[in-house]
């Protein structure tokens, strides 16, 4: 709501004939900031067509699957419901991968998950298969670096003794992250995904907080005390 009423101010200068479009996950942010019922769209899943393109362009490379896999890539579509989303990370974790056991095993795990209620479990098969310090930089994205610069994290990996841009290039190449214009970019989804693990493993010290909200728990305890 914060952001809409920071904005939505600028609308004065704009022409009369400018188009303004909001997304969001919650409607109500939507209805209660004056958008009539009228002008609110909800995405629908992508058809079947479009899934399996979308989903083979990851695995594949290629808009249509490979001789023998038309199967598993159908089945795998109708797991994923036709959520961008998860076809892009599921395609990225099987991309070039030719082995059929590999694909039904991850196939098996993904059926176990009822989405789109469960979007963040089917995900963190994705987050399973990467090694220990690959989930390390996962988080730390997550946590504090999506918009920052890519090298910066890079060499902050680095003096961790990891190996950051391999780590990097990997999740990159599953799809868990993205960079434009040099800035790290996270699908907010895996954003939250990332930030949940972080607070449930109890080694883990992230501080991932927004400035206001470190603010507001300074203010509590202060009060409190």
């Amino acid at each position: 709501m914060r952001q809409l009423e920071a904005f939505l101010p600028i609308t004065d200068v704009l022409q009369s004939d400018s188009l303004i479009l909001v997304t969001s996950r919650y409607k109500d942010v939507l209805t209660r900031s004056g958008i009539p019922e009228s002008s609110i769209y909800r995405l629908t899943a992508l058809h079947d067509q479009h899934s399996q393109q979308l989903f083979c362009s990851y695995a594949f490379l290629q808009p249509h699957p490979l001789p023998g896999f038309e199967d598993l890539v159908n089945e795998f579509c109708k797991a994923c419901h036709g959520l961008p989303l998860s076809l892009k990370v599921f395609g990225g974790l099987l991309s070039q991968k030719k082995d059929k056991s590999y694909w039904i095993g991850q196939l098996d795990k993904l059926r176990q998950i009822k989405l789109p209620n469960e979007i963040q479990d089917s995900l963190k098969i994705s987050y399973d298969a990467l090694d220990a310090e690959e989930k390390q930089i996962f988080l730390d994205i997550a946590c504090y670096f999506i918009g920052e610069d890519r090298d910066m994290a890079i060499r902050v990996w680095d003096g961790s003794k990891w190996n950051g841009l391999v780590g990097f290039l990997n999740l990159e190449g599953r799809c868990l992250v993205e960079v434009e214009n040099s800035k790290i970019k996270m699908h907010d989804h895996l954003r939250d995904l990332g930030r949940n693990i972080a607070d449930q493993e109890n080694s883990s010290v992230r501080l991932w907080q927004t400035t206001n909200d470190i603010n507001d728990l300074w203010q509590q305890s202060h009060v409190s005390a």
